[in-house]
């Protein structure tokens, strides 16, 4: 397809030209800038999630369980930690009141403690401490959650305890195991375990008035809580002596193998996102360990995501991303030098045409 020769002769006009190249290269210029303020995905692999303070909560929505269990959390203890528990609004299951013959109280949703049983008196067997085990897991054939969300409840910890606070939007099992002391002689039969040593004798409290005292070697609380209400759990040395954690401000790792896939991670603060990373493609987040400090949660959060924090888009840098890339900083720099150059050109025309008119005219007088 030809021009017509007027319209030729128009865009060939320097004026013209160079209308056009400044209007190419404005255009040019939106368009980078755009780019360089697109919200594009990163890659979290280096990212530092915020730490989420007191008042705040982690959220977790749409959780997936990377391997094969139904276990959300699992707590795998020693001999050096004394666990307690507090279900906000729970009740004891079946099989567990019919081994312990609790009270038919126990039988109705209320707030149930678990806790260390420390009488005196009580004989001590130094060489032979429980340790406590506990896991927060889907019923059978009950939905994984939607969200679930955790926090701080208690006042800083500082060098006395570390605590984790859960709400979940579904019912959850939470069981509790006591587990038999391990340094036992060569050849000890089970009629020679001591079950109530250190950390071994458990006092199960429910907000009814009942209580059930609880020997280990081993025994299994399980427990049903309601949807949304609050596990908490605080973890503290057995022996003052002896601390599970570095120093007033040190974490503590409370959960095994800790790795749940997520939608979306969020924090949580009076009811605004100050933080929010949601996965840029059908592939989930990966949410890797959880720290719980004196006065703050921190985690690790793997994938590709879009962020936004504080309300404002965390996003690649363009010319990071060009730098990083030398065919892709060639061809930007070969196309924003093109421009450049063309607006010159079309500069240099117009002073050119506008040097040439008066010569023209001189001639015509001549003749």
């Amino acid at each position: 397809m030809t021009l017509p020769s007027t319209t030729r002769s128009y865009l060939t006009k320097p004026w013209v030209r160079l209308l056009g190249s400044l209007l190419v290269i404005v255009a040019f210029g939106v368009v980078q800038y755009r780019l360089a303020h697109q919200p594009l995905a990163i890659e979290l692999v280096d990212y530092k999630v915020p730490a989420i303070l007191q008042g705040q909560q982690l959220v977790i929505d749409e959780p997936t369980l990377l391997q094969p269990s139904t276990s959300l959390l699992i707590h795998r203890g020693d001999v050096n930690q004394e666990p307690q528990a507090f279900l906000d609004r729970a009740v004891l299951t079946e099989q567990t009141r019919r081994r312990f013959n609790t009270d038919p109280g126990s039988a109705s949703p209320q707030r149930i403690d678990f806790r260390l049983l420390k009488e005196r008196g009580e004989p001590k067997h130094p060489n032979n401490p429980c340790a406590t085990d506990f896991e927060t897991r889907i019923e059978t054939g009950q939905p994984l959650p939607k969200a679930i969300a955790f926090f701080q409840s208690d006042e800083p910890g500082v060098q006395n305890y570390r605590s984790v606070s859960i709400k979940i939007d579904g019912p959850v099992l939470f069981k509790l195991t006591t587990n038999p002391p391990i340094n036992l002689p060569m050849g000890s039969g089970d009629d020679e375990v001591v079950d109530d040593g250190p950390g071994c004798i458990k006092l199960v409290t429910g907000e009814n008035g009942w209580q059930r005292k609880v020997k280990g070697s081993p025994a299994l609380i399980s427990s049903q809580s309601e949807a949304n209400s609050e596990i908490k759990i605080r973890f503290l040395p057995l022996n003052s002596k002896q601390p599970i954690w570095s120093g007033n401000e040190g974490t503590f790792e409370p959960f095994f193998n800790f790795r749940l896939g997520a939608r979306s991670v969020r924090i949580l603060s009076n009811g605004k996102n100050t933080f929010e990373a949601t996965a840029a493609g059908p592939e989930a987040l990966q949410v890797d360990r959880l720290l719980v400090g004196s006065d703050q949660l921190q985690t690790h959060v793997i994938g590709k995501a879009h962020v936004v924090a504080n309300g404002e888009p965390v996003t690649q840098d363009l010319l990071k991303l060009v730098e990083q890339n030398r065919v892709a900083a060639g061809v930007f720099v070969a196309l924003n030098t093109f421009l450049v150059g063309w607006l010159f050109s079309s500069v240099k025309a117009l002073f050119k045409g506008s040097e040439e008119k008066p010569q023209k005219r001189k001639g015509s007088k001549k003749k």
